[in-house]
C-alpha cells in the first residue's frame, strides 16, 4: 500500500513539475511575439505615412509662380506642391540662329525647339543664292522667302561692268554688283577727245583712261613735234 501511494505521489509530482514549465516557456516566449507584432505594426504605419505623403497634381491644387505652368502630367504623384510646375519658354534664351517669340511663352519646355523658330540664317540657300541681309533674323524655312540671287548672278548692263569684289553680295541692281565702266566717262570732243572703243566695257571713271586725243586736241594743245604741223583735213 505504502508503495502504491509512493508512485501516485510521484506521478502526480511530475504532472504538476512539467505543467509549471509549459507555463513558464510560454510566459518567456510572450515579449518575442509582442515584438514582432509591433514592429509589424510598426511598418505599416510608415507605409501609411508615405502614402500619405504622396498626392497628384489635380488634389493638390497648386498655383504656380510667374514664367511657370502647371505639369502636363498633372496626375503623377508628388511629394510636394513644387513639384507640380514647369519653367515655361518665357525663362529660355534662343540660341544663335534662333528667334524667341511672345507666342511659346506659355509652352513648357527648355530648348529652341520647342521654344524658339529657326531663323533664315540657319537655312542653306541654293547655289547662286544668299541669305537675305534684311531677313537674316527673321523666322524662316523657306528660300522663296529667305534667299535671293547673288550679284555674281546679274548681268551689268549700259555704263557698268562686273565688278568681281561685290560677287557674293546678295543684290541684283547695277548700283549693288557693277562697277562703273568708260562708257559712263564723258569725253570733251571740245577739247579734241573721243572715247576709246577698245575700253568702252572696261571699268574706268577718267578721260586720261578712256578716251583718246584727236588730231583737234594735238592742234589745240600745240602738240606736234618741232617742224610739223597739223593736216587741215584732219585739224577740225
Amino acid at each position: 500500500m505504502t508503495l502504491k501511494l509512493t508512485a501516485t505521489a510521484v506521478l502526480a509530482f511530475t504532472t504538476a513539475f512539467l505543467g509549471a514549465q509549459a507555463w513558464k516557456s510560454k510566459e518567456a516566449s510572450t515579449p518575442v511575439v509582442t515584438a514582432l507584432a509591433q514592429r509589424k505594426e510598426h511598418s505599416a504605419a510608415t507605409a501609411t505615412a508615405i502614402g500619405a505623403n504622396l498626392t497628384n497634381c489635380v488634389d493638390l491644387g497648386t498655383t504656380c509662380g510667374v514664367n511657370y505652368t502647371h505639369t502636363s502630367d498633372r496626375t503623377r504623384m508628388v511629394t510636394s506642391a513644387d513639384k507640380c510646375c514647369d519653367a515655361t519658354c518665357a525663362l529660355w534664351t534662343c540660341g544663335q540662329g534662333w528667334k524667341g517669340s511672345v507666342a511659346y511663352h506659355d509652352n513648357i519646355g527648355a530648348s529652341n525647339e520647342k521654344c524658339c523658330d529657326r531663323t533664315c540664317s540657319l537655312l542653306k540657300c541654293p547655289s547662286g543664292q544668299g541669305t537675305i541681309p534684311s531677313r537674316a533674323n527673321e523666322p524662316g524655312l523657306e528660300a522663296s522667302f529667305c534667299c535671293a540671287n547673288l550679284c555674281s548672278q546679274h548681268a551689268c548692263y549700259g555704263a557698268w561692268t562686273t565688278d568681281p569684289t561685290k560677287a557674293q553680295i546678295v543684290n541684283n541692281t547695277n548700283e549693288a554688283c557693277c562697277q562703273p565702266s568708260c562708257q559712263s566717262v564723258t569725253c570733251d570732243a571740245q577739247a579734241g577727245l573721243v572715247l576709246d572703243v577698245s575700253k568702252a566695257d572696261t571699268a574706268g571713271t577718267t578721260s586720261n583712261f578712256c578716251c583718246l586725243k584727236t588730231c583737234k586736241y594735238m592742234s589745240l594743245n600745240s602738240e606736234c613735234p618741232t617742224g610739223f604741223g597739223i593736216k587741215p583735213s584732219v585739224a577740225a
